[in-house]
């Protein structure tokens, strides 16, 4: 089994319960970031700014001595990112990685919370799903026929659906977010990147952790851990946790009322082989998610007023997986096989835009990899690793969208997608700090889909129109990456790389009939150089990366308001759209009890070509446009102190703050739906008890209670001519209790 492991400073002596396990977990104090700052910076400076970042760093950079003291230097982190163990600073792309220790710290129980502490990414929900973009790439439809644009793995296992990322993060080891296209080793739908999610394993040594967070808005969330040795050789862990609260809206909805639990058993009989099997399991019984009329608000004193009443509403969400890992080392080689399965069945109905809609959907997946790498340790100039990967997927899917007063849709379709795909990337080491990096998949790709939409009108107990959904298609596609990067001192390395990706296409419904087109796959094509640096004795880290986007076929979401689909969602493709920016993460220890991080993402992204073959709000060329989600600036930073009391515990207080500048959440630029800039600021003190047996920690999160859209929907009759929107978390405080054994 691929290990991965976290070495920190010892800030503290506080065991991240639902961070690290093992050795690093019991030395380990999580480093709470924060510090408020205000930063403005010029919207297409971005390549200017990042290549400045790190050109001069090789001259900074000083050697880093063995015989320093740990604590007096940051940590370092091994990572997966490139399907083998690596320290992160030594991985030559932009990947952004979050301990569980920070996860705990800063609250983040669902991956929608991962934006508050990593840079250039955005995300939303839209009822249970997630949206999710990286650098202004992602998609804003959950529609059946669409993929997500962003790879979400959980263990090594891709997540098919937008609404499989729920629920999952709690006893993480850590989460990386891999920028930019990941099409070599991550496949088809990972145009924008990859989130990672690498949960805790089982360990040879018993461990036993429980807390519990109480909140305003009646909040409780309780978390369970243990892990047992039960022979010298096989350990098994489990986990579980549960999230309620009131709704954050003033009707009662965006409530939640979840349950999850992991069973995991690890068998290593010796450091050669290993096998993990794992069982989740996720449920969520509440009123569910619901928009408000966005900008400007109804009642703008309070964003989240929402008169709609929840009578008939509600939402029911199951999911289980299983899983195996098995790793082989042997011959100087590693054999990895992952198979896997998930289930995901739901059942809402909620007043969504102004009528009822009732959406029930069950959502098979199969997926097995199966990889042969390079063993750690080799003396081969060559690094390498290969691979076939097998994925099946079947959605069923009946939605019903009823109005009373005009024409209501039905859809039923039943969509089927199967891939496969062989792939292979090496590193060849020129010289002792040179490097080449290839690396080239092939993947096949089909999707079909059977079914039909049915138009009823009030008074009528039958269909007047009903209009078949029938698509076969298959794409074969190659996606290859070269990159070369170079060590200028023992802790600084630059790199330049060129990378594809690309996400498959899909039907509308209603493109049987000819109402509609086909929307196509979009590609991206890649230019990227950064640095990674270590300097003034491992006390100080900036990494830094510039990278311009060619980005074809760009998939958008457009409500129709005319012909025999009005009021449902069309997809069509952005022919050209033009991305580049830059971004800067920087770290400092400035004591053993001081710790500060600012990091800076730049970004412009605008659509360059794009024709819309229907006219909205009496316009069809959207050529020129500011792509949607894209903020110009991105802006993080944070700031932690530690008072260490010796044998009568430690204090640790922090502060973190995000800042983003205005963004469209429409592509069309619908009045109403840009979002303004704002910031939102999370404080924590935390009081860690002697021994670390026990903690406790007053939060409060999102204190300047920031009104900030999630997702977006256009107007229709219900809203006039203002956006729907899902709304963000507010304030929320509360004290969080835990133990530890």
């Amino acid at each position: 089994m691929t290990k991965v492991v976290i070495k920190r400073n010892d800030l503290s002596k506080f065991d991240a319960e639902r961070g690290r396990s093992g050795d690093a977990a019991r030395s380990a104090r999580p480093r709470m970031q924060g510090a408020i700052m205000n930063c403005i910076a010029p919207r297409r400076g971005a390549v200017i700014l990042a290549m400045l970042a790190w050109a001069p760093l090789g001259v900074w950079a000083a050697d880093n001595s063995s015989d320093n003291d740990p604590s007096q230097a940051l940590q370092e982190v091994v990572v997966t990112a490139q399907k083998r163990s690596q320290d992160l600073q030594k991985v030559p792309e932009a990947v952004t990685a979050a301990t569980g220790a920070t996860l705990v710290t800063q609250g983040i129980t669902d991956v929608r919370g991962l934006g508050e502490v990593i840079p250039a990414i955005s995300l939303g929900q839209d009822y249970i799903y997630t949206q999710i973009d990286i650098r202004g790439v992602g998609t804003n439809n959950d529609a059946p026929a669409l993929d997500p644009a962003i790879a979400f793995n959980i263990d090594g296992v891709y997540q098919p659906r937008d609404f499989g990322t729920y629920g999952s993060l709690f006893d993480i080891d850590h989460v990386e977010v891999l920028r930019g296209p990941q099409g070599t080793l991550y496949g088809r739908n990972a145009t924008g990147g990859s989130i990672n999610v690498v949960t805790n394993k089982p360990v040879d040594e018993f461990e036993l952790a429980a807390d519990t967070d109480f909140g305003n808005y009646d909040g409780r969330q309780e978390f369970g851990m243990v892990n047992v040795p039960l022979t010298d050789d096989f350990y098994i862990r489990a986990a579980g946790q549960y999230i309620g609260h009131d709704g954050y809206l003033t009707s009662g909805f965006n409530d939640q009322d979840s349950g999850a639990g992991r069973l995991q058993a690890l068998y290593k009989p010796d450091s050669d082989l290993s096998l993990l099997l794992g069982v989740d399991y996720f449920e969520d019984h509440s009123l569910g998610a619901h928009t408000v009329i966005g900008l400007p608000f109804a009642d703008p004193s309070d964003p989240w007023y929402d008169p709609t009443s929840t009578a008939g509403a509600h939402s029911d969400f199951d999911s289980w997986s299983t899983h195996a890992q098995l790793d082989w080392t042997f011959d100087g080689m590693t054999l990895t096989e992952i198979p896997a399965v998930k289930r995901v069945d739901f059942n809402t109905t909620d007043p969504v835009v102004g009528v009822y809609s009732t959406a029930i959907s069950t959502d098979k997946s199969y997926s097995n990899e199966l990889r042969l790498a390079s063993a750690a340790g080799s003396t081969s100039p060559f690094t390498w690793v290969t691979g076939f990967y097998f994925f099946k997927e079947t959605d069923y899917s009946y939605s019903d969208y009823f109005n009373p007063y005009f024409s209501s849709i039905t859809t039923n379709p039943d969509i089927a997608e199967k891939s496969w795909a062989l792939f292979g990337q090496t590193t060849y080491s020129v010289t002792d700090s040179v490097r080449l990096t290839a690396g080239l998949r092939y993947s096949d790709d089909t999707k079909t889909a059977t079914g039909q939409d049915q138009v009823f009108v009030p008074g009528v107990s039958f269909p007047v129109n009903t209009i078949p959904d029938e698509f076969n298609d298959t794409w074969h596609h190659v996606d290859w990456k070269v990159g070369i990067d170079k060590d200028l001192t023992a802790s600084s390395l630059i790199y330049a790389s060129i990378s594809t990706g690309y996400l498959e296409g899909g039907f509308n419904l209603g493109s049987t009939a000819g109402l509609l087109p086909n929307f196509q796959p979009e590609t991206l094509t890649a230019y990227a150089i950064g640095s990674k640096n270590r300097f003034l004795d491992n006390r100080v880290q900036v990494n830094a990366e510039a990278f311009y986007y060619d980005y074809k076929d760009y998939i958008v979401s457009e409500y129709l308001t005319q012909g025999e689909l009005a009021g449902d969602f069309a997809l069509y493709n952005a022919a050209k759209t033009r991305i580049y920016g830059g971004e800067i993460e920087t770290r400092f220890l400035a004591t053993a009890r001081d710790v500060f991080n600012v990091s800076l993402a730049l970004l412009h992204a605008q659509y360059t070509e794009f024709i819309l073959p229907v006219a909205d709000n009496g316009i069809t060329n959207y050529s020129g446009y500011t792509a949607m989600k894209s903020p110009s600036v991105d802006v993080q930073a944070g700031y932690q102190h530690t008072w260490d009391f010796g044998n009568r515990g430690a204090l640790q207080g922090s502060v973190q703050t995000h800042f983003e500048s205005s963004y469209w959440t429409l592509f069309d630029h619908t009045p109403g739906s840009a979002q303004p800039a704002y910031t939102k600021t999370n404080l924590v003190l935390s009081y860690l008890g002697p021994g670390d047996k026990w903690h406790v920690q007053l939060y409060c999160d999102n204190v300047e209670n920031s009104a900030v859209i999630a997702t977006a929907a256009p107007p229709n009759s219900s809203s006039g001519t203002v956006p729907w929107v899902h709304l963000e978390e507010p304030r929320t405080y509360g004290v969080r209790l835990g133990m530890r054994f």
